[in-house]
């Protein structure tokens, strides 16, 4: 089970076109590259694609936070991606996860039973 930030940093990275780690240089070269392909004043393009974009952006550069909300938007990131994707809403946050971790006592429990 992936975690809701580990899934939006793995979306980025899909975003982004970009694979594993990256040195703050590549990612920057890898955003530019994609900023030049969709970005709204060179045709009729969305420009929720441009911010899904420049989330994905804010998300793997070190020390910068944005809202993550059109990487939240499954439809969106699989049109920019041309890839299924799985749905966010599949995954947990870390306190989502820690609520079922050690509250619950469903499957997921640390508890025998």
């Amino acid at each position: 089970m992936k975690l809701r930030d580990q899934e939006i940093t793995d979306r980025a990275r899909k975003v982004l076109d970009i694979a594993g780690e990256a040195s703050p240089e590549e990612i920057k070269q890898a955003y530019r590259k994609k900023a030049k392909q969709v970005h709204p004043d060179i045709g009729e393009r969305d420009e929720r694609i441009m911010g899904a974009i420049n989330q994905a952006y804010a998300r793997l550069t070190p020390g910068k936070s944005a809202p993550t909300s059109l990487l939240e938007n499954d439809k969106l990131v699989q049109m920019l991606i041309n890839l299924p994707v799985d749905p966010i809403e599949q995954t947990k946050t870390y306190e989502e996860w820690m609520l079922d971790r050690f509250y619950n006592l469903g499957s997921d429990s640390i508890w025998p039973e």
